[in-house]
């Protein structure tokens, strides 16, 4: 899962357990590589990285150092008891706001918590008078919907 190449895009990355991997690679390279000139990136990476509880949170102490040096451009929140669903739903109008500006929403983790996304989703569109199928077949046209659970 490699994000795209401009140095504007906004990334939303929602992970649960070890499906925070593939985001770990990407935000290291955007934001700790030594190869990449710092400041190269100008746009948003949002993870929302879920887990049990803080004993599985992964690489929690990493993403909390990053975020401080990148505030501008990291944003990093916990959803604890896998709660992802209900972090998105906090965040809706943010998010829904985002990916109409053309923002990319990736999932990585088991593919347990999708129907609770999606459902999520489903629920946010309906409040904001949204009909879900259209705009996420939009998305998916667009490449901004991209999904890979295990």
């Amino acid at each position: 899962m490699v994000f795209p190449e401009n140095p504007e895009a906004m990334h939303i990355m929602v992970a649960s357990a070890t499906g925070i991997a593939p985001f770990r690679s990407n935000i290291q390279r955007l934001f700790v590589d030594p190869q990449v000139p710092k400041g190269k990136f100008n746009g948003l990476a949002w993870l929302i990285n879920g887990a049990d509880n803080y004993n599985t949170l992964l690489y929690n102490k990493e993403f909390t150092c990053i975020l401080k040096d990148n505030i501008d451009h990291f944003r990093y929140e916990t959803a604890l008891n896998n709660s992802v669903a209900d972090r998105i739903y906090e965040n809706g109008d943010e998010i829904f706001t985002l990916l109409d500006e053309g923002a990319y929403i990736y999932f990585a983790g088991s593919k347990t918590m999708m129907p609770g996304i999606l459902e999520t989703f489903q629920k946010m569109a309906k409040e904001r008078g949204v009909i879900w199928e259209e705009m996420l077949a939009r998305l998916k046209k667009n490449n901004q919907w991209r999904v890979e659970v295990y």
